[in-house]
């Protein structure tokens, strides 16, 4: 079920503007009428049947939110520190029988050396690549940047005129309108007050009507 659109008749070029004490007086109507759960409870016209279903993934995420505990790093960049390439024990002609340990040390020393050197090599390349082609790159992204720009204010810009152009036609049709609506208010109020006074008329010729039949049931 779709939630019900309300509208507002509100001329502000017509209409005066509510006083303080009016709208206090309105304000303190709505608060009278409004559930003092509101912020809390859902509108009866939300539907809550809806249950969400996420990913493995973004439901661990949830969870480790909800817990609060620290994220965990994405990437182990101990490989590229300076220190993460220590040298291991030294080795010995029978190292290899006696001390397997060593070797594995020297061959997790020899994966970081790669990692390294293939991270570096990679850099080298990509500093290289920045001194050659940095520069142009880096004045076209300006370039475009300051093209975006003035084509937002160009929009903006429109989009402000149409605006203010909007407003003035409203404000011109409703003071037109106002003459036109003072008449009309004028003459509805003339014609309540004639209700009012035919009511009144008719009451006290009720009154009279009464009055006499009292009369003349006592004769």
């Amino acid at each position: 079920m779709a939630v019900p659109l309300e509208s507002s008749d509100y001329i502000p070029q017509i209409d005066l503007p509510p006083s303080e004490a009016m709208r206090a007086s309105l304000l303190s109507q709505v608060e009278a009428e409004r559930p003092s759960n509101f912020a809390t409870t859902l509108h009866p016209l939300v539907d809550t049947s809806y249950t969400p279903t996420f990913s493995p993934l973004i439901d661990a995420e949830h969870k480790s939110l909800q817990s609060d505990t620290p994220k965990e790093r994405g990437i182990d960049l101990s490989r590229y520190e300076s220190d993460a390439l220590e040298p291991p024990n030294q080795t010995f002609p029978t190292s290899d029988e006696e001390r397997p340990e060593f070797l594995n040390e020297w061959r997790e020393t020899l994966r970081r050396a790669y990692a390294s050197s293939t991270y570096l090599s990679g850099r080298n390349t990509n500093l290289a690549l920045l001194e050659t082609y940095g520069k142009n790159s880096w004045l076209v992204s300006n370039w475009q940047l300051e093209a975006e720009l003035k084509a937002l204010d160009t929009e903006l810009a429109d989009t402000k005129r149409q605006a203010e152009e909007l407003t003035e036609e409203r404000r011109a049709k409703q003071e037109a309108a106002g003459a036109e609506m003072a008449v009309l208010e004028e003459s509805w109020k003339r014609a309540v007050g004639g209700v009012v006074e035919v009511q009144v008329a008719t009451e006290v010729l009720r009154g009279e009507v009464l009055e006499k039949r009292s009369e003349i049931a006592e004769q």
